[in-house]
């Protein structure tokens, strides 16, 4: 007997067995499948495949047998053997088991959190549930930009067992404002019909919210002697995010200068305070007001604060 591995409807499986000629003469062989004809069919090739003849003495050929069920459950058939031995023709009995997986999705459509240009936001989790009488093959799933799939948090392997549940993590990482809509494809060897799953994406890219903030919001500085110079009050510079590279800009350029005894540098890691100092030195006497212009770069782009200072020469 051949007894083929459980085999998905609709797809091919090689099936095999060993013939021996143990006699003193060649034996001729005529294989043909008898019963069972729509579920196996000889194969055409394979290494060491059986040919009309086969030499005496102890002289081997692999018969090989394609097993292609048409439906699940048990599916039994039956080889003939056609040759010059004793009690030809001789048979081979045939079973195999068709199966079926079946990709069944927790959901057809996922809404994303809103985020900010250039900040990746998570995503519903799509759960894919196994609920055929096969193991499921997942092929590969993917999420064009600006959404994408976040292996560290799929748990989806190559093989999904009958009964068995494994979730997909999609993130959302909008470059521009707006709605942005895409699709989730699984792929899979479920039927042939249904054998791609798709899952409608949706998301909200928002303005990147500032992330640098000032305490105080603006400062004042002594007053002082025309031509002559005092230090500000200090302000103290945080941000909630990372800052790559950052610049600061007094103006007028004359009157206000951010002072190298500043902790703040080029860049700033997130929730680490820094301390912005600043000098006064007025051209003529009287109140004078000035500016210092921080850009800003983080992952959600370059952005710009403006903090007033304001001081009186006399």
């Amino acid at each position: 007997s051949i007894t083929c591995p459980a085999t998905v409807v609709g797809i091919t499986a090689v099936c095999s067995t060993t013939l021996t000629n143990p006699g003193t003469a060649p034996l001729t062989l005529a294989p043909s499948i008898t019963a069972g004809g729509s579920d196996y069919q000889l194969h055409s090739g394979g290494t060491n495949a059986c040919t009309a003849s086969l030499a005496a003495n102890g002289a081997t050929c692999t018969l090989f047998v394609d097993f292609k069920p048409t439906a699940t459950g048990a599916r039994a058939g039956t080889l003939s053997l056609g040759d010059n031995a004793p009690g030809n023709p001789h048979t081979i009995a045939l079973s195999g088991t068709g199966t079926q997986p079946t990709a069944t999705l927790s959901t057809n459509a996922i809404t994303c959190a809103d985020s900010a240009t250039n900040v990746t936001a998570t995503c519903q989790q799509v759960v894919i549930s196994n609920t055929g009488t096969g193991a499921l093959t997942i092929n590969s799933e993917a999420a064009p930009a600006p959404f994408g799939v976040d292996a560290t948090r799929t748990t989806c392997g190559a093989t999904l067992a009958v009964n068995a549940s494994c979730t997909v993590a999609v993130f959302f990482t909008p470059t521009t404002t707006g709605a942005a809509t895409g699709t989730l494809t699984i792929t899979d060897n479920a039927p042939v019909a249904n054998s791609t799953q798709t899952v409608n994406l949706s998301g909200n890219g928002v303005a990147a919210a500032p992330a640098l903030s000032a305490s105080p919001t603006s400062a004042t500085c002594p007053t002082v002697a025309a031509h002559s110079t005092s230090t500000c009050s200090t302000v103290t510079l945080t941000s909630t995010i990372a800052i790559s590279s950052m610049t600061k800009t007094a103006a007028p350029a004359a009157e206000f200068a951010v002072s190298g005894t500043s902790s703040c540098g080029s860049t700033l890691a997130a929730n680490t305070p820094c301390t912005l100092v600043v000098t006064f030195s007025p051209a003529e006497a009287d109140v004078r007001d000035g500016t210092v212009t921080i850009s800003y770069t983080t992952v959600s782009g370059t952005q710009v604060a403006v903090i007033p200072y304001s001081g009186t020469g006399t």
